[in-house]
């Protein structure tokens, strides 16, 4: 059960979070928690709480939530009361996502460290012993996800990615927050921070790129060129290596069958050899293809062209220096997300759904899976705050998008999870998109549990009656009562 103090309350974690407290009748926010003269009343009213109440309240959502108070070593702490987590405000310090204990990529190869660190095993090492009588020119041995499979805690860059898309929240979204590069690239590193290898912060072996600007052009490029420096050869004959993450904006040939990586933000591109291009051409096959086809439609379009947003691409590259000073990548993993917010979307169908649920002031998020679609064993989304299907307030919704022609193993195994999410009192929303790419809009959405109940109403009407999508308790093949 996590705990707060106040300096948990105050520190960088909590910036930008909710915090809102009635503790015996005084209110705490964040403004007076960080005030060093508040320390003392902060506890006097917390004993105060547990002798009167045995609690205090977080103010989050409209109906006040209650809150353990612990005395542990001679000071109280706060805690989320016991199945509640998932009730606060997704913005709201206490709140805890109740899908964390079974989502893979938050808890594969992680272990949780009592200072709020989380230390990982990663299936490949930021050091190797340089090949006898190789030159600077030689291209390093690609490294491939799973290729150490006699080992599953250990991440590799597929799985660490999503770990990090994880713990920077990269995957949710709230009403208040606003996200840029320069936001993601922020948490990123305040996430890799977080992520220790072998006792280290990741962050050490991580580079990030600003968002270019002309007039901070140069500051990018000494940053660029000290993170490249810091992998020169060491003398001791190990070759070092690190960590890049990037946009990916398109792809060149190079000579002998290797590539070229032109990342977002940074001047120089970042070679490849043709080992690791074949790997994500087999392994990240539509994302890649997205990437290839940018790079042939860059010419002027005709007369009528229509554009539809494609997702962004994000490359996390395992790079090492080259002899000229350029980078090279040992592995490489690439990721589809939208092109504004970030959050993982693999299709324009995706982009359309983060927009109308960002457009509607929805909290929501992604779940990330290294599984195959049919092996998961939880919803893609999770919608918060919403009314069920039959208009009362649910903590959470599942939302999927379930393709037409989908294979009967895939709809299968999404209908079995619906049922089994029934159970649990989560109702699903799922939409088939129909029609062309150019004309299509998302379905309503299950309306908030705040809004106007008449409206509430009339959204769950057209729900009913629209023909591409379906919001129930299970999958409609079973007979499922809501809790």
């Amino acid at each position: 059960m996590a705990t707060a103090t106040l300096s948990h309350l105050t520190d960088k974690s909590a910036q930008g979070r909710f915090i809102g407290i009635l503790i015996a009748g005084e209110f705490f926010d964040h403004a007076r928690l960080g005030n060093p003269s508040q320390i003392l009343a902060f506890q006097h009213a917390l004993d105060d709480a547990r002798k009167r109440y045995g609690h205090a309240l977080c103010k989050c959502r409209r109906s006040p939530l209650k809150l353990q108070v612990r005395l542990r070593e001679g000071k109280y702490h706060l805690a989320v009361w016991p199945e509640e987590g998932h009730l606060h405000d997704s913005n709201c310090i206490f709140f805890r996502d109740i899908g964390q204990a079974i989502a893979p990529v938050e808890t594969r190869g992680g272990l949780q460290i009592a200072d709020g660190t989380k230390g990982v095993e990663l299936s490949f090492s930021f050091f190797r012993t340089n090949y006898p009588g190789a030159s600077g020119n030689q291209l390093p041995r690609v490294e491939q996800p799973g290729e150490r499979a006699d080992q599953p805690e250990e991440l590799n860059l597929r799985t660490l990615l999503n770990l990090l898309w994880a713990e920077a929240s990269l995957n949710r979204w709230h009403p208040k927050w606003n996200r840029d590069w320069g936001r993601a690239r922020y948490e990123l590193a305040q996430a890799s921070d977080r992520i220790t290898v072998q006792g280290e912060p990741l962050s050490r072996h991580m580079f990030i790129p600003r968002p270019y600007r002309e007039n901070a052009r140069d500051e990018l490029n000494r940053e660029l060129e000290r993170f490249v420096a810091a992998l020169a050869v060491p003398s001791g004959g190990q070759v070092k290596s690190g960590l890049l993450i990037a946009p990916l904006r398109r792809i060149t040939d190079l000579e002998g069958g290797s590539k070229a990586l032109h990342v977002r933000h940074l001047h120089k591109p970042i070679g490849i050899n043709a080992a690791v291009f074949d790997f994500l051409n087999r392994n990240c096959r539509t994302p890649l293809r997205r990437v290839l086809q940018a790079s042939e439609l860059a010419a002027p379009r005709p007369a009528g062209w229509v554009d539809v947003r494609q997702p962004e691409t994000i490359a996390f590259l395992h790079v090492e220096t080259t002899s000229r000073g350029g980078l090279w990548a040992r592995a490489a993993w690439i990721m589809p997300t939208h092109p504004s917010v970030f959050i993982p979307a693999n299709n324009t169908d995706e982009n359309l759904l983060i927009d109308a649920l960002i457009h509607g002031h929805y909290q929501f998020s992604r779940n990330l899976f290294a599984e195959q679609a049919s092996l998961r064993t939880a919803p893609d989304w999770i919608l918060r705050h919403v009314l069920d299907p039959y208009g009362r307030p649910v903590p959470r919704a599942a939302l999927e998008i379930l393709p037409k022609g989908a294979a009967p193993e895939y709809v299968g195994a999404r209908s079995a999870l619906a049922d089994a999410l029934a159970g649990q009192g989560v109702p699903r929303w799922a939409w088939t998109p129909a029609g062309k790419q150019i004309d299509r809009c998302v379905p309503p959405l299950p309306p908030l549990d705040d809004g106007d109940q008449a409206k509430a109403n009339a959204i769950l009407g057209r729900i009913r009656v629209h023909l591409d999508v379906f919001y129930a308790y299970g999958s409609g093949q079973q007979s499922h009562t809501p809790q």
